[in-house]
């Protein structure tokens, strides 16, 4: 009795839809030959869908096997292709390749692939590259659902039985009447199912759905967002690549009137789908704002009185003398608005602020320390010397500021040494610094080196009156006279 009920459940079959439990999961490969010369060369092509449907007859014990198995291959079964959508992935390799000589691999390799290394579609191999097609191959991978096919006709004709069933009752009939006598009627025509209408972004174009939706599951709601976004402009989904996320909202079909909503510009604006915000289609530059303020600031202090102007030139003026007049409250080194990030009261400059928080290690002190170069520029303010030249007589002391090598007080020749005297405040400090010019001096005694008398190292002038010179000169005269 059990033998017979199995061959019983072998012989009947009953035709199932048959659907994959995950996505990408139905692959279909097409095996092809050619002949080049008398070499036969096989290339299999495989694609990858993200969904399929298959009609297969199946018998009880097949039924019940099938859910069971990780990997169906349907060619073993009386399969019918219902549908195959979405492909995901596409796939060429020449089988056993390498076997063949490299000027054939050259040839293989440009009838299957393009310049960029891509595979050509089924119709270029078949109509152009002379690719014979010898079978198809379907399977599913990760598990299948089956569904009987009959149960779900029956349900279909009996929802439409019961359709049209309904439309004629609920067919109503519109009478005129004059008099109360019916002059005419009509029949209102039953209603017809309206499409779907939806608005699509153009120029960039939208798309109704991404590549990966699930029309059984995903929604907008559930959809998980990645490389496709919904678009807030529109009832479609962008791709996020960096150029299908704008709209040329100024370009045809749309042809709108823009500004961006940073800078104010009106040309070359773009939408951006993901917020709706208007921007420059080169995007916006902060020194081009700039301009553009001062441009407008421009023209409106033209329409301004000039005494108006004055006024606000002078505020700025006093602005910036405040700014340049405040310091940093720790090493008061003077503020820089752009080094700082202010020039305010109450305000510590960079590297102060930064060696608080962080230390003296932190990266974000500027280097070389400009406060040390500052204090470096103090010391040398109030170190700096001055030196200024006099010219004093070896024999005579005498001091002056010309440069003619004889004294005109002695009367020796070529006794002028030159003396660089350092001014400073303390009159305990002085420095002086002789230079004696080589030479060969005309007197034997001038040559002789005397000790420099001691003097005080402040330089003494002698300012010497008309008297004073002219009895200096009668003295010479006469000492001359005497020899």
């Amino acid at each position: 009795m059990s033998a017979f009920s199995e061959d019983k459940d072998r012989e009947e079959e009953t035709c199932y839809l048959v659907t994959p439990s995950y996505k990408k999961s139905v692959y279909e490969e097409l095996m092809y030959t050619k002949y080049y010369g008398d070499t036969r060369v096989s290339l299999k092509v495989t694609k990858v869908w993200r969904y399929g449907e298959f009609h297969v007859d199946l018998t009880n014990l097949e039924a019940k096997e099938i859910v069971k198995l990780d990997e169906v291959n349907l060619n073993k079964y009386c399969t019918e292709v219902v549908c195959t959508d979405n492909l995901y992935d596409y796939e060429a390799e020449v089988i056993d390749i390498d076997k063949y000589d490299k000027d054939l691999q050259k040839q293989i390799n440009l009838d299957v692939f393009d310049d960029d290394e891509y595979p050509y579609d089924d119709c270029e191999l078949v109509d152009e590259r002379d690719w014979e097609l010898d079978d198809t191959l379907y399977s599913i991978v990760g598990g299948v659902e089956i569904d009987n096919v009959k149960s779900e006709d029956e349900s279909e004709n009996e929802s439409e039985d019961e359709s049209e069933h309904e439309s004629e009752h609920e067919s109503i009939a519109y009478v005129n009447t004059v008099g109360g006598k019916i002059v005419g009627g009509s029949f209102e025509p039953p209603k017809e199912d309206k499409e779907e209408t939806y608005k699509l972004c153009e120029n960039v174009d939208c798309e109704r759905y991404p590549p990966d939706w699930d029309f059984e599951e995903d929604t907008e709601s559930t959809y998980q967002e990645g490389q496709w976004r919904k678009c807030c402009l529109c009832d479609g989904y962008f791709d996020d690549d960096g150029f299908g996320d704008i709209l040329f909202v100024q370009e045809e079909p749309n042809n709108q009137e823009a500004e961006c909503d940073l800078c104010g510009k009106t040309k070359n604006i773009v939408q951006m789908k993901g917020c709706g915000q208007y921007l420059c289609e080169a995007a916006c530059d902060e020194s081009e704002e700039e301009e553009e303020d001062e441009n407008k600031d421009k023209d409106n202090d033209k329409g301004e009185d000039k005494e108006d102007k004055n006024e606000e030139d002078k505020d700025e003026n006093k602005e910036e003398d405040e700014d340049e007049i405040n310091k940093c409250d720790e090493c008061s080194v003077d503020l820089d608005r752009y080094r700082d990030g202010s020039t305010d009261k109450d305000v510590r400059c960079n590297n102060c602020y930064w060696e608080d928080k962080e230390g003296k290690d932190s990266s974000n002190i500027i280097k070389p320390d400009y406060r040390k170069k500052e204090e470096e520029e103090e010391e040398d303010d109030t170190n700096c010397a001055v030196y200024y030249n006099e010219y004093r007589c070896k024999h005579c002391d005498s001091t002056t500021a010309s440069d003619d090598p004889d004294c005109y007080i002695c009367g020796k020749k070529f006794c002028m040494l030159l003396v660089q005297v350092l001014e400073s405040d303390d009159d305990d400090y002085s420095y002086e610094y002789n230079s004696e010019p080589e030479y060969n001096d005309e007197d034997e005694d001038d040559n002789i080196k005397e000790e420099a008398p001691k003097k005080k190292p402040w330089p003494t002038f002698s300012p010497l009156t008309e008297e004073q010179l002219e009895a200096k000169r009668q003295e010479k005269m006469w000492d001359i006279g005497d020899y």
